[in-house]
């Protein structure tokens, strides 16, 4: 039941519908963790269907991961956790990745097996490259609550796409990928808590499903990274300084 309610929600063209998906799962079986897995899942296919280029999208991620540490705790009454898996698309920015859509199903596997093949370490140099070289946008000239990822997003969804698929060290990943977000305060603090999210959520999700956490990660990394650093050159050179 886990890959059929977890195939409806990523698939959904209107969120408002995931509530309905949900109960009919609940109803017909599916233990509150099952559910939680498959919204944790769908979660994951909708960021990669986002066009957004604000860190508004990782609220996806960082909202169910929440709600799945909620659901194993002691003392939340079986009303409220039923509440929590039915309310999980209510939240306005998730509402709002809702209107920048794209088709599914993403990634776009004939792209991804079209990459030449890499060992495990030119794979890692290859996204950071990717990331690190995402062409440079002016967030002071432009609206933020409309920004759209630029396509070279994609060429690092695909990169990570194929690490993962290759089967390469997962930890490995997440290392490079802690490194990246390490340079970020653009977002507030939102690329910290999505890398901690998407971290959680691949241990907590079962093949095969639990490569598109890190995925995820990749690509919110490359629509974040390098719009503002300051406090990360700040402190290079206090540290250099010391």
């Amino acid at each position: 039941m886990i890959a059929e309610l977890s195939e409806a929600i990523v698939s959904v063209d209107a969120f408002a519908d995931i509530p309905v998906l949900m109960a009919k799962a609940l109803a017909g079986g599916i233990s509150l963790e099952g559910a939680g897995e498959a919204l944790s899942i769908g979660a994951a296919g909708l960021f990669l269907r986002s066009l957004g280029g604000n860190p508004m999208d990782v609220h996806l991620h960082t909202s169910v991961n929440l709600r799945r540490y909620l659901l194993r705790q002691d003392g939340i009454s079986l009303k409220n956790k039923l509440m929590l898996l039915l309310t999980w698309q209510s939240g306005p920015e998730i509402r709002s990745t809702a209107t920048r859509m794209e088709p599914y199903p993403q990634p776009d596997m004939e792209a991804v097996a079209a990459l030449p093949p890499r060992s495990q370490e030119e794979l890692l140099d290859a996204i950071r490259h990717s990331i690190y070289n995402q062409p440079p946008i002016d967030v002071s000239s432009v609206n933020l609550g409309t920004l759209r990822a630029v396509p070279e997003v994609k060429e690092t969804v695909n990169l990570a796409t194929q690490y993962m698929k290759a089967g390469y060290d997962p930890d490995a990943f997440i290392a490079r990928l802690a490194e990246i977000v390490c340079h970020d305060n653009f977002t507030e603090m939102h690329a910290f808590k999505h890398h901690q999210s998407i971290v959680e959520e691949y241990h907590a999700t079962r093949e095969p499903w639990r490569w598109m956490h890190l995925v995820c990660g990749a690509q919110a990394a490359a629509i974040s990274f390098g719009k503002n650093m300051t406090i990360y050159e700040e402190y290079l050179e206090l540290l250099h300084a010391a």
